[in-house]
């Protein structure tokens, strides 16, 4: 994270592991965030074993505040939990006032990801 402003940081201690990559044993540490990314690296000199890849994030509407324009996303693995949400996978039965906040949300962040505000999640 380039600046932890949605609290993505870590949700548990690192852990050390050995990961197998072209034939190679790797020792590397994982690092699991709390939208489900998980971040493996290279324990002898901290490169991203898959690769990273910086994507444009929405910027922060805090009078004063500069975010960074963009937040570091693993290329491998897939995330270990949802982290985005199409229209048609809504819930069935979702009340109005959820769906308007969904929907209120999506339109303030532009973010299929995030949402924030001034005035707090």
């Amino acid at each position: 994270m380039h600046h932890d402003l949605w609290d993505f940081d870590s949700a548990a201690a690192p852990a050390l592991l050995d990961v197998m990559k072209d034939g190679r044993r790797i020792p590397a540490v994982a690092h699991i965030g709390k939208m489900g990314l998980m971040f493996i690296f290279d324990r002898t000199n901290g490169a991203p074993l898959f690769g990273l890849e910086e994507r444009p994030v929405p910027q922060s509407n805090v009078p004063g505040e500069i975010s960074s324009p963009t937040q570091p996303f693993p290329v491998k693995p897939e995330p270990i939990a949802r982290i985005s949400m199409k229209k048609e996978e809504l819930p069935k039965g979702i009340t109005p006032d959820s769906l308007r906040t969904v929907k209120t949300c999506g339109r303030s962040t532009n973010s299929k990801t995030l949402c924030r505000s001034a005035r707090g999640n």
